[in-house]
C-alpha cells in the first residue's frame, strides 16, 4: 500500500498503521528519500536500440550463425556505433566515452549522468 500524498502517509503513520504492520512503510520510505546524482539510476541514451542490437547479435550466437566471440564483438561494435550517433546528436550535453579497456568492452553503454565514471560533460 503506497499512499498518494505525503499527507496521506503522515495520517497513516499517525494512526499507528506502520507500527502495527512492520515493513509496510518500506515502499514509502524508498519513494520519499532525497536523491543524489549517484542514486537516480542509469539514464542511457538510445538504450533500447543498444539492447536490440545486443539481442540480435546474441540470437545469431544461439542459432549457431556466429561464434560467441564474433557475436559479442559485433554487439560491442554496433553498440559503440549507436553511442557515437547519440553523442553526435547530443553535442554539448552528456556523452558516453568508449570503454577504457577490453574488460569493459563487452558492455556497450551510454549513461547520461555526469557522475558516472564513463561519462563526461562536453565543454
Amino acid at each position: 500500500m503506497l499512499p498518494i500524498t505525503i499527507a496521506a502517509y503522515e495520517l497513516t503513520k499517525k494512526s499507528g498503521f506502520y507500527e502495527k504492520n512492520p515493513g509496510t512503510d518500506v515502499a514509502v520510505q524508498q519513494m520519499i528519500v532525497k536523491t543524489t546524482a549517484n542514486s537516480r539510476g542509469v539514464r542511457a541514451g538510445n538504450l533500447p536500440q543498444i539492447r536490440d542490437a545486443m539481442d540480435e547479435e546474441l540470437e545469431a550466437v544461439w542459432s549457431g550463425k556466429k561464434t560467441a566471440k564474433q557475436g559479442l564483438d559485433d554487439a560491442v561494435k554496433r553498440g559503440n556505433e549507436i553511442i557515437d550517433r547519440f553523442n553526435k546528436a547530443n553535442k554539448g550535453q552528456y556523452v558516453a566515452e568508449r570503454p577504457a579497456n577490453d574488460a569493459d568492452a563487452r558492455s556497450p553503454r551510454c549513461i547520461r549522468r555526469p557522475c558516472a565514471p564513463a561519462v563526461r560533460r562536453v565543454a
